[in-house]
Order: structure tokens, then sequence, then C-alpha cells
């Protein structure tokens, strides 16, 4: 009998610790999330900001958490400079910031449906970019100037496909400085 109090005592407390772990320990919560990402939490926010940390080429996949909070914005300058070559961007970011991937390696990107803002200069110099997917749509006003600012033809193929997304100016090239809906031209 003191055998079987002696297990069940045993049991309980490795009950109680792998309880208090799993309350305690980071859990991310999206396990499709590129490694290396860098996440911030501002001083009492309430979503992450990533950036790329240790990532600085391939394909890049930003997940919808970390830690167990939503991650909300991509940092300014996050993945400038580097090699990705292409990003989807969850649907819990809001907010893409300037200069996130400035003189990238992109050649396609896929926005989820939470966005409401690309801040200016966003897709800067990014000559390679080819496709670009919003899985729902953003108001005007969440496009800044030049957000999506690059060489191609991308933005006469972007307004073809959909001339609801976006804003006469979100897109400009070298030829033509402001792209126009394909109702404007």
């Amino acid at each position: 009998m003191k055998n079987k109090k002696t297990v069940l005592w045993i049991a309980l407390i490795v009950a109680a610790l792998l309880a208090l772990m799993a309350a305690v320990l980071p859990v991310q919560t999206d396990s499709k999330r590129t490694p290396g990402l860098k996440f911030t939490l501002p001083k009492g926010g309430t979503g992450y900001s990533v950036e790329k940390g240790k990532v600085k080429t391939g394909a890049v996949v930003i997940p919808e958490s970390y830690n167990n909070l939503p991650v909300t914005a991509i940092a300014k300058k996050a993945f400038s400079s580097s090699t990705i070559t292409s990003v989807t961007i969850s649907n819990s970011i809001t907010d893409i910031g300037n200069n996130s991937f400035r003189n990238t390696s992109l050649t396609s990107v896929i926005i989820g449906n939470g966005i409401t803002r690309i801040e200016i200069n966003a897709f800067y110099e990014c000559s390679s970019l080819a496709s670009v997917t919003f899985q729902g749509t953003i108001a005007s006003s969440g496009f800044t100037e030049s957000a999506f600012n690059m060489l191609g033809d991308l933005c006469d193929k972007f307004y073809a496909e959909d001339p609801t997304n976006g804003t006469p100016t979100c897109f400009s090239k070298p030829s033509t400085p402001r792209c126009q809906t394909p109702k404007n031209r």
C-alpha cells in the first residue's frame, strides 16, 4: 500500500511540473515559421514585430504568432539587402515597415488578409519581383507612395489582375513615375 501511495505522489508531482513547464516555457504556435527570425515585443505591447535575425537567404514564412501572442508587424529595414527569394506574410501582420524588403532578391510575395498598411519603399529596388499576391484587400489609404517602387512591369500586371487593390501611386517604376489603374489610362 505504501508503494502505491509513493507512486501516486510521484505521478502527481510529475504532472504538476509538466503543467508548470507548459505554462512558463515559450511556445511557438505556428510551426511553419522560418527558423532564425528575430521577434521583438515592445514594452507593454500586445503583438510582436519580426525581422530577419539570422535569416539571410531563401524562402521566408512569417508566422501568425510567437510565444502565444500575434506577430503584427514587419520591422523597418527588417530584411533589407538580404538575398531572400520569397516571403509569405501571415494574416496576423497588419503593418509592413519602411524599407522592410528594400534591395532584396525577392521574386514573389504573398501578403495575408490582415494587412492595413504598407510603408514607403517597403519593396524598393526589388528588381526581380515578379509576383505579388494579396489574399485580402487593402484600403487605398493603407499604401504609402512608392510602397512597391521597383523596376519592371509588375505594376501593369498587378492592376490588370485586380484594379481594386492599392492606389494609383502605390507602384512606381522608372519609365512610369505613377502607375494608373486601368480605368484612368
